[in-house]
């Protein structure tokens, strides 16, 4: 037992000048980023019945400022912006949007191409002596059979938001989803001005190819919203009583590699364990995504 406990107080000593002799040797490490290329980013879209819209931004440096003042610099409001379905040419025009706020309301909104399902469309952005381009495609809308509301476990009131849909039977089908309330607020204002979504709102169909799965949504939320039914326990749930719009989109495979992939690098942003993760984009030349929509909507009223 003697030496057993000699041994042990042997290896603590070790352990202990160990540590000391780490902590000596600490020095401070300073790393020097290059500075980030100025780059245009795009966030476009265009599906069936509507007009294409575009929010263009200038990139930033990962330890810029974000006061308001600064975001807003980044907003490029004098681009000239073409999309095209391979026959005729749409001028979009920049607007800002005042339904938007307090979201981003700095759009370039079309007026003559409107989206059909099973077409093309070209984007092309000129801005800041630079010119990005990018592609995409707007797929058959797959609608969901049934949706409905219903109260999570043993919650009194609260939920999510289901649907029963059957996916097609050719591999590779990818989906986004969105969700609106539009019911009010006890003050008479809407609970959701926009749709909203989640950092993780894709998925595809490598599992369930061909079936008829049921699947439940969270309710999304705005970033740094400080709505008090996003921070307490009703924050991710629906509740009896709303009136929800569902938004469920079909998209092609580039469109759904980039919010893939930025939701993840969204989930890891902090984390100085995690893994870095490039974005996937479609925009030749420069940063974000133009992407067709397959959308499909739906109406549950939480009861």
């Amino acid at each position: 037992m003697k030496k057993t406990n000699l041994n042990i107080c042997f290896t603590f000593a070790l352990l202990l000048i160990s540590a000391v002799s780490f902590l000596g040797c600490e020095k401070d490490i300073t790393v020097d980023f290059p500075p980030a290329p100025d780059l245009i980013v795009v966030e476009g879209h265009i599906e069936p019945g509507q007009y294409a819209y575009v929010h263009l931004t200038k990139n930033s440096s990962y330890f810029a400022p974000t006061d308001t003042a600064t975001l807003l610099s980044y907003v490029i409001g004098n681009a000239t912006v073409l999309v095209s379905d391979g026959v005729d040419y749409d001028t979009l025009k920049f607007t800002i949007d005042f339904h938007n706020f307090p979201y981003f309301p700095f759009v370039y909104k079309g007026s003559k191409i409107i989206g059909q399902a099973n077409h093309f469309y070209t984007l092309k952005v000129m801005a800041n002596g630079q010119t990005v381009t990018s592609y995409t495609s707007i797929p058959t809308p797959v609608k969901p059979d049934s949706a409905w509301f219903r109260v999570q476990g043993n919650l009194d009131s609260l939920g999510f938001v289901w649907i029963h849909f059957k996916d097609p039977d050719t591999t590779g089908n990818c989906y986004r989803f969105m969700t609106k309330r539009i019911s009010h607020r006890p003050d008479g204002s809407v609970k959701d001005i926009d749709f909203l979504t989640n950092i993780n709102s894709v998925f595809d169909d490598k599992i369930f190819n061909g079936t008829s799965p049921d699947f439940s949504f969270n309710r999304g939320h705005v970033p740094h919203d400080t709505a008090m039914d996003s921070h307490n326990v009703e924050a991710g749930f629906f509740k009896k009583g709303d009136t929800i719009i569902f938004k469920y989109m079909n998209i092609d495979r580039p469109h759904f590699d980039f919010w893939s992939t930025e939701g993840i690098a969204a989930e890891s942003s902090g984390n100085p364990f995690a893994a870095p993760i490039m974005v996937k984009s479609n925009i030749v030349g420069g940063l974000g995504i133009w992407g067709g929509y397959g959308a499909a909507y739906d109406t549950v009223i939480a009861k």
